[in-house]
């Protein structure tokens, strides 16, 4: 099946995660996409993530489960399977383990095999991180009134600095050795394993929505105090002869239209996706704008 303007009623997060990924395949050639649901094998239609597996297939995290994709067809995995939890929030993969956050705590799969390493019905992962290094593993979290992380390896949880999270909304991403965290006009940096933060960084609006790759933490201002047409972004390379970043503010072209950033993508080639409720903004370094995935409702 062909995207078109004229789809109706299909679950919108299900056309983002897949026609990104797809698009990223075809970026030298066409923009053609392809829209996969459950009629097609799809274990859910709400995506919430996306990771390529060692073997090169495509697993996807949902509401109901998880679905491995060969390109032809769809494999489940549910709490039938041995999964704690079938909302799946982020995927990881290390050497030739699967790590799994869900609503409800963290599995593994090896070979197909689920081992569950964290489950506390009564704590919500929802929306929440995970990170998986050879020195750490880690989870972060919100449960309704506060922010929290999780030990993988001990199953010790951590509240965030009660600071940090009086009033107003707090943003945590994960490098390989810190948590970032966002609040107001202010960023700052917490070495895992430590509860004591340092400001790295005084934003000229509040941060919207942060994310970690490739060395570089990326910062989307809080729109809501901003036109909706050229938004900014942020990018803090961590230097790399001294401690700290560098700060440098870029704009995101817009169209007129333009709606509130909900996620950010980011391939190993260097492009960005910025994702909204009614599709997705490309964007890279050469200011090459499109935008997907219109008026599905």
């Amino acid at each position: 099946m062909i995207l078109s303007n004229k789809i109706k009623n299909v679950k919108r997060i299900t056309i983002i995660v897949f026609t990104l990924f797809f698009l990223h395949n075809a970026f030298a050639q066409e923009f053609a996409t392809r829209l996969y649901t459950p009629k097609d094998g799809l274990v859910q239609a709400e995506v919430y993530c996306v990771t390529q597996g060692p073997q090169g297939y495509l697993w996807v995290g949902t509401l109901g489960g998880i679905s491995r994709f060969d390109g032809l067809e769809f494999k489940n995995y549910t709490e039938q399977d041995g999964l704690i939890c079938n909302s799946i929030y982020q995927m990881q993969w290390f050497n030739d383990t699967l790590f799994i956050l869900t609503k409800e705590g963290v599995d593994m799969m090896v070979n197909g095999k689920f081992t569950n390493l964290f489950h506390d019905k009564n704590i919500n992962f929802m929306m929440g991180r995970i990170k998986i290094t050879p020195q750490y593993r880690y989870a972060i979290g919100h449960n309704y009134d506060y922010y929290f992380f999780l030990d993988i390896k001990t199953g010790k949880i951590t509240h965030f600095p009660q600071k940090l999270q009086l009033e107003g909304i707090m943003f945590v991403t994960m490098t390989d050795t810190s948590f970032i965290i966002g609040k107001d006009r202010n960023l700052y940096e917490m070495p895992f394993g430590d509860t004591v933060y340092t400001k790295i960084a005084k934003l000229n609006y509040k941060v919207g929505r942060i994310r970690y790759f490739n060395n570089t933490v990326f910062v989307v201002l809080d729109f809501q105090v901003r036109e909706k047409i050229n938004p900014e972004y942020v990018k803090l390379i961590r230097k790399t002869n001294s401690s700290g970043y560098n700060v440098l503010y870029r704009k995101i072209k817009a169209p007129a239209d333009y709606k509130l950033i909900d996620r950010i993508f980011y391939f190993k080639t260097g492009e960005l996706f910025f994702s909204n409720s009614d599709g997705y903004l490309f964007y890279n370094d050469n200011g090459r704008i499109i935008k997907y995935a219109d008026n599905y409702n």
